[in-house]
């Protein structure tokens, strides 16, 4: 059974929480140990889990950065024209995201499009 949730980039403070729900204009972030806090959509860039982890134990979102092997680097990011929502991975090459079983052994999460941007720099 996979988990929907979310995490958000906070867009003003150029940090990321975890979502704890949302309304119909406004996301309820986790901002502290009990805080929670509103902001607008557009104050914020939503990313959904994907239900697969990484080698260390990492749970892999929308916009993350992985390595796969040794050398593969990729965006994670959602593909409605397949099945619906599937994650898939899209960076210099079209491997794509492996499943769960593969995922442990195999796949590494840098960081994320947001706050390590320079991951994606041409080498």
């Amino acid at each position: 059974m996979r988990v929907i949730k979310f995490r958000a980039w906070h867009k003003e403070r150029a940090a990321m929480y975890r979502v704890a729900g949302s309304l119909i204009d406004v996301i309820m972030l986790h901002v502290g140990d009990d805080a929670l806090e509103t902001v607008g959509f557009s104050d914020s860039e939503l990313m959904q889990f994907t239900g697969l982890v990484d080698k260390t134990g990492r749970e892999i979102y929308e916009g993350d950065i992985v390595k796969r092997y040794t050398s593969h680097i990729f965006v994670v990011k959602w593909n409605t024209d397949f099945c619906g929502f599937q994650p898939f991975c899209e960076y210099r090459n079209d491997y794509g995201l492996p499943d769960a079983a593969e995922s442990s052994s195999l796949t590494e999460v840098l960081g994320n499009i947001y706050e390590h941007p320079h991951l994606l720099e041409t080498r």
